[in-house]
């Protein structure tokens, strides 16, 4: 899993502050607006049906009424009430709508470098450091000589990152299990490379000083319908610890998105 900056990690929680503090701010004008409106009617019915009560009005005859079993003030708050009725949810929406158009969006990445998703990859290794005679090389020998590496990795990202949440490994049988983890990922449209530090878990489970590290770096080769990269090919060089010895290895590698 990649390690995060603190800086950006601390501008990623800005952020989402500030988008949390406009939503609230949206929601609270929202609500004071009902409470306004719905006032407002309260006060209007209340102000019609006294003056009906108190200072009746002539328009007993249905002729002159635009509905014949209420008076056209009536009618004239009801239609009042219908509207507010109509234009406060929508004035609702209409803010919140605002408000995804407006806040600060720490996901929207151009298509040419989404990178996030579910990518097959498939690397095949190669001894590069020359026979030393010793029982650590003959080890590493007999497992690192072609072997080859098959699964899964999910992918994660946002403006600030990209990282590698998990690959997933199936050795084949009697071959050794490479387990590791990413560093901070650099890229770009084009190209895309992190070191990573791992284990390696030998066929016959002798425990020994048998730590992995080295780099990988890729290049675009294609891109799927939606513009994103869809097949990374490359290579990666390693160094390996046996016992108190160092050996080298490189890889010829790719990823393809799923």
């Amino acid at each position: 899993m990649a390690y995060y900056n603190p800086m950006l990690v601390e501008l990623q929680t800005k952020i989402r502050e500030y988008n949390k503090d406009v939503h609230n701010k949206i929601e609270d004008v929202a609500k004071w607006q009902n409470i306004i409106t719905a006032s407002t009617v309260l006060f209007n019915l209340l102000v019609l049906f006294l003056s009906n009560h108190f200072l009746p009005d002539d328009s007993n005859d249905a002729t002159k009424r635009l509905l014949p079993f209420i008076t056209n003030g009536q009618v004239s708050i009801l239609i009042t009430v219908a509207t507010v009725a109509i234009t406060v949810p929508f004035s609702s929406l209409w803010g919140k709508k605002r408000f995804n158009d407006l806040k600060l969006n720490e996901n929207v990445i151009k298509p040419s470098m989404q990178y996030a998703g579910s990518w097959e990859y498939h690397t095949s290794f190669r001894i590069q450091s020359p026979n030393d005679g010793t029982a650590e090389y003959k080890r590493f020998e007999n497992n690192m000589k072609e072997y080859e590496e098959h699964g899964l990795s999910e992918w994660t990202q946002n403006v600030f990152e990209l990282k590698i949440d998990f690959a997933n490994t199936t050795p084949e049988k009697e071959q050794p299990k490479v387990t590791w983890r990413s560093n901070p990922i650099s890229y770009d449209e084009h190209e895309i490379s992190w070191s990573f530090g791992g284990k390696i878990w030998w066929k016959d489970d002798l425990n020994y000083a048998n730590e992995f590290s080295g780099i990988e770096q890729y290049t675009v080769k294609d891109h799927d319908s939606l513009g994103r990269p869809s097949r990374l090919e490359g290579h990666l060089i390693g160094t390996i610890l046996v016992g108190q010895h160092f050996y080298v290895v490189d890889a010829i590698s790719n990823f393809t998105r799923r």
